[in-house]
């Protein structure tokens, strides 16, 4: 009787086995789920980074393409933009224009003399320093450059108005910390020039 009660002891003991052997399974099953995980967010994080790559390149291209606002006058970046200073704020000079622009008085320099040269502003001469305002010429589109403006990006301004507050806060928010990032980039690759200039 005792040999009987002990054979059929065994195959009890080989079925809880069989089961512990199938959770076994079944956490390695999972354990290399979460191990492929991280690739897949590891993918992501590169494709986002390539998108913004993306994204930067093709402002930079809307940035150095020539504008025309309806006439024959091709303008660039750094023209429209002195052009925009002091159209929004007739009467400054050129330390003014810089510091509006955040550039350097030569660049504003250069700048002031093709829009001279194509006729979209004046210069005179106010108590001891030299000041810009707009021309006729250089008015007409002044008014037609921000109205062009409206139009180029209408798709976009569209496209934000349909973001609840909640999810713009979020964009914003992740911008920011994107340039935030950037800037600490920039400044690094700044560090040798840096030190080359100390030297």
């Amino acid at each position: 009787m005792m040999k009987k009660e002990k054979k059929s002891k065994k195959p009890a003991k080989k079925k809880n086995s069989k089961k512990k052997n199938g959770k076994k399974k079944e956490i390695l099953k999972t354990g290399n789920s979460h191990k492929v995980k991280p690739a897949a967010d590891s993918k992501s994080r590169k494709d986002l980074k390539q998108a913004l790559a993306e994204i930067t390149a093709q402002y930079q291209l809307i940035e150095d393409l020539p504008r025309f606002y309806g006439g024959e006058i091709p303008l660039y970046i750094s023209e429209t933009s002195a052009l925009r200073v002091i159209g929004g704020t007739p009467g400054l000079n050129l330390t003014a224009i810089a510091t509006a622009l955040g550039v350097s008085k030569s660049a504003v320099s250069k700048s002031t003399g093709k829009l001279m040269e194509k006729g979209l502003i004046t210069k005179e001469r106010a108590l001891r320093e030299v000041i810009f305002n707009l021309s006729g010429e250089g008015q007409i589109l002044y008014d037609r450059m921000n109205h062009d403006e409206k139009l180029l990006f209408k798709g976009l301004d569209t496209y934000l108005k349909t973001l609840s507050p909640d999810d713009e806060k979020a964009v914003s928010d992740f911008l920011d910390h994107i340039h935030l990032e950037l800037k600490k980039a920039v400044n690094k690759l700044r560090e040798p020039l840096e030190d080359i200039d100390e030297k």
